[in-house]
């Protein structure tokens, strides 16, 4: 795990977004049908997913971007309902700020990007995953 930077808190290395990001392992194009996206969500248990295009992130499609075009799944793609230019966060930014974001925009998940390249998202059960193994790491007082 390479980190860089310090927390304050007794010299500890600062965890950043690269030391947490899930790798991508599905994204959607943006000329894929909302259908496929919904039965990957679903599959997945996934609320969001990230879309690609040549290789470069170009947007982010939510369960909550689908709703509009209930009924319409098979026929409509995924780039009329997704947001593109999605926020990102970039691996050296700090899991704090992460967190921070997640709150302060009611995001579930954030992708991290080198440029526009997609290296995986970051979510908010990856933080709580994260506070419980360092809550267990740590001593009881």
């Amino acid at each position: 795990m390479g980190t860089v930077g310090s927390n304050g808190k007794g010299g500890q290395p600062e965890i950043l977004a690269r030391d947490v990001v899930r790798p991508r392992r599905v994204a959607l194009a943006p000329g894929d049908s909302l259908a496929r996206a919904a039965d990957l969500m679903e599959s997945l248990g996934a609320r969001e997913l990230p879309v690609v295009d040549g290789g470069d992130l170009v947007g982010i499609l939510t369960q909550s971007d689908l709703q509009p075009h209930r009924g319409h799944y098979e026929w409509t793609t995924v780039r009329a309902a997704m947001t593109p230019d999605p926020v990102t966060v970039e691996p050296e930014t700090p899991v704090r700020a992460v967190a921070r974001l997640l709150l302060a925009r009611s995001f579930n998940s954030v992708p991290v990007t080198t440029g526009r390249v997609l290296l995986g998202m970051i979510g908010r059960s990856d933080l709580l995953r994260l506070l419980a193994e360092e809550t267990r790491a740590c001593p009881d007082p």
